[in-house]
This record gives C-alpha cells, sequence and structure tokens, in this order.
C-alpha cells in the first residue's frame, strides 16, 4: 500500500528546503557563537546526535530526529568519516581496558574530542545545543534526553 500526500505545486521542495535549515541553523549558531570551523560544528553536531541516538533510543530519540530535521544526514555524514571510526574503536579499546565498562561520559567527551573540539569547547558546544534544543522541541523531551544522559548534563554550563 503506497500512501500519497497531496500538497500544493512547489511547497514540497520548499517545505524540505525549510526542515534541513534546522540543524544548518545551529551549525551557525556554533559557528558564529564558539568560533567553531564549519566542518568541525557538523561533525561535533553529528557526534552528538548519534550519542544520542545510541544512549538514549527508542521513541524520545525518533522524537529529536524527527523534529531537528537534518540531523539523520549529519549523523550519515559522520560515519562516513574516518576520523569517526577511529574515534569508536578508541572509546571500545578503552573499555576493554578497563575490564569492558567505560563510563558514557568518558565516551561522549572522547566523541567529542575527536570531532575536532578542543577540551575547553566541549562544554560550551554541549551547553549551546541543549540550549538550542530547549527552543525547537518540547522542554519535556529535552529533560527526558537529559535525564538519560547525564553525563551531557554534567558538562552543561
Amino acid at each position: 500500500m503506497h500512501l500519497v500526500l497531496n500538497s500544493p505545486p512547489g511547497t514540497s521542495r520548499v517545505h524540505t528546503l525549510g526542515r534541513e535549515l534546522v540543524m544548518d541553523e545551529f551549525i551557525q549558531l556554533a559557528i558564529n557563537n564558539l568560533g567553531l570551523s564549519e566542518s568541525t560544528a557538523r561533525t561535533a553536531t553529528g557526534g552528538l546526535l548519534q550519542s544520542i541516538q545510541n544512549q538514549v533510543g527508542g521513541e524520545d530519540a525518533r522524537q529529536l530526529m524527527l523534529q531537528l530535521p537534518g540531523s539523520e544526514a549529519l549523523i550519515k555524514n559522520l560515519a562516513t568519516q574516518s576520523e569517526f571510526k577511529e574515534c569508536g574503536g578508541l572509546v571500545s579499546k578503552i573499555g576493554f581496558l578497563f575490564g569492558g565498562k567505560v563510563d558514557a561520559a568518558t565516551g561522549l567527551v572522547g566523541i567529542l574530542d575527536e570531532t575536532g573540539l578542543g577540551v575547553d569547547e566541549i562544554g560550551p558546544f554541549a551547553s549551546l545545543f541543549v540550549y538550542y534544543l530547549k527552543g525547537k522541541v518540547s522542554y519535556k523531551l529535552v529533560d527526558r534526553i537529559l535525564g538519560r544522559l547525564p553525563e551531557l548534563q554534567r558538562m552543561l554550563y
């Protein structure tokens, strides 16, 4: 069965373009407020979104991705970058060295560090991201996500 949605001519393209701008808006915010390069801002945002998707999962992660158009594209682009693949391996190796248990914060900090953020930029970046989320999605959803990611909460200013 196929579902066909009818929309006025030309509106679906405009709608799609407008939706894609949601994550681009955050990327510009990170560039302008934190002085990040576009590449670093995109990679760090994709890494953070992927961490949320992996650690929170379920309906909350799905709702977040739906409400942040462009987020899935950032995650997909991240998966193709060799530096990020290496970071995932590094975090896994650290976990193995510590008996298979790596603190999620170490993983998240490691991921953000490997995306090009300096140690002193991780807190401001995470804070800006959460502030941005609160303006784009429901506070309840953000609170549930933060409740499942205490390591992200600890990074906030």
